[in-house]
């Protein structure tokens, strides 16, 4: 990963371009600025086929660059790591009187359903 510089870092070298979330959120959405997530995507764009007819099929591939691959099972985790207790739901995602972020995903949710 090249190092982050600022909201959004592209990189050519390593054909990533990753923006940080807090960056790209607004203020309403709270976990973002709590926590450090990024987005990241292949760099520089190709817009057309024939742009991507110049690399290799494995060089554009994003899905083939795994980061970190975990196995967890919190169940068994917060069972035996008492060093660890477990955050309630209510700490990781906090509720206002009026969360506009969660409305908008409810509403989101209801018109897929």
């Amino acid at each position: 990963m090249p190092n982050i510089s600022g909201a959004i870092t592209a990189s050519d070298e390593a054909g990533l371009e990753i923006i940080r979330l807090s960056s790209v959120c607004p203020p309403e959405a709270v976990r973002p600025h709590i926590q450090e997530g990024y987005l990241l995507s292949e760099f520089p764009e190709l817009a057309d086929l024939n742009q991507k007819n110049h690399y290799e099929n494995h060089e554009l591939d994003f899905g083939k660059r795994v980061l970190a691959k975990f196995r967890f099972k919190p169940d068994h985790f917060w069972a035996v790591n008492p060093a660890f207790p477990k955050v309630p739901t209510e700490a990781l995602y906090p509720t206002a009187p009026h969360d506009p972020i969660l409305e908008l995903a409810e509403t989101i949710k209801a018109e897929l359903q």
